[in-house]
């Protein structure tokens, strides 16, 4: 029986490999490890992780530690695991967590390494406007994405693929992958293969201050931003110090003057440099989000300019 420690992080991810690592009977998952819980929304309230709900539903220990310090560290060590899985848990372990297990950590990355590198894999992708990405299987070395492959396939990116939809594709193709890399890896039918680090290309963490529409971007980087920043952080852009959020976007054949979004018809238009974008709904500051219609009924004042 295989003794696994699972670090589990963005459900859209993480959920399904963990649910096929619970049902295989050849793995004893000994604990899942989540961040902890933060207070959401104006009543501050604390909502269960499902990775923690998936765990606690099967009697699964749940670790959410602030750091990991000497009591989470020997916690773990007394598990005596044999393998970390580790799939989209956000934080980088330190080497006294990493060096625990007897047969090391597998981590799943959602690209096709050595391609991006990094904490945004699938929003790099999707900016760049690629069509294909992939899933990789890979054992944890000392550096950021760095250590050698076990198992690898490829994703196609369909035309309205967003980062929340490629993340859920990704993690249900990546459970019964990560099942074969972890039995191939410990059985010795599967070799670890050094990745081409002469090529590698890496990607940035994502922040709020990305989703920011000014007048240098294209139609088209418009188009992509929007496939790579659903569900955050979104677009949106300033007026006179006043932030508008914008949502729904499609290529326009109808035109308004760049750095503009104006009324053209019954539609609301964004123009660009190198074409226009439709909007199809807008959310003023302090205001809910609302569509197109219900915002042109009630601000007649246009155009808007982008500053």
């Amino acid at each position: 029986m295989i003794k696994v420690v699972y670090f589990g992080g963005t459900p859209e991810l993480s959920l399904v490999p963990l649910q096929k690592l619970i049902e295989t009977k050849s793995v004893s998952l000994e604990a899942v490890i989540i961040k902890p819980e933060r207070p959401q929304g104006r009543q501050k309230t604390i909502i269960a992780s499902p990775l923690r709900l998936l765990a606690e539903k099967h009697r699964i220990d749940v670790i959410a530690p602030e750091k990991f310090d000497e009591n989470v560290t020997k916690q773990i060590r007394d598990i005596s695991p044999d393998l970390f899985v580790i799939v989209a848990y956000g934080k980088i372990l330190p080497e006294r967590i990493i060096s625990i297990p007897a047969r090391g950590a597998i981590n799943i990355h959602p690209s096709l390494l050595p391609n991006y590198r990094g904490p945004s894999p699938v929003q790099a992708a999707l900016l760049s406007g690629d069509r294909m990405t992939g899933i990789s299987i890979m054992l944890i070395d000392e550096e950021m994405d760095h250590g050698p492959l076990l198992k690898q396939v490829d994703l196609l990116i369909e035309e309205h693929d967003t980062t929340l939809s490629l993340l859920t594709k990704a993690g249900d193709i990546s459970a019964p992958l990560l099942i074969e890399a972890i039995h191939g890896y410990l059985d010795g039918t599967i070799s670890p293969q050094e990745q081409r680090h002469e090529v590698a290309t890496y990607c940035k963490m994502i922040t709020r201050d990305d989703g920011q529409v000014t007048t240098e971007q294209t139609a088209d980087e418009l188009l992509n931003w929007q496939k790579a920043f659903t569900p955050w952080p979104g677009l949106f852009f300033f007026s006179q110090e006043k932030r508008y959020k914008i949502a729904d976007l499609s290529r326009s054949e109808t035109s308004a003057p760049a750095g503009t979004i104006d009324r053209v018809e019954n539609q609301l238009i964004l123009g660009t440099n190198t074409g226009s974008i439709h909007i199809g709904s807008i959310q003023p500051e302090g205001k809910p989000m609302m569509q197109v219609e219900a915002f042109l009924n009630g601000n007649p004042e246009l155009p808007i300019r982008i500053d």
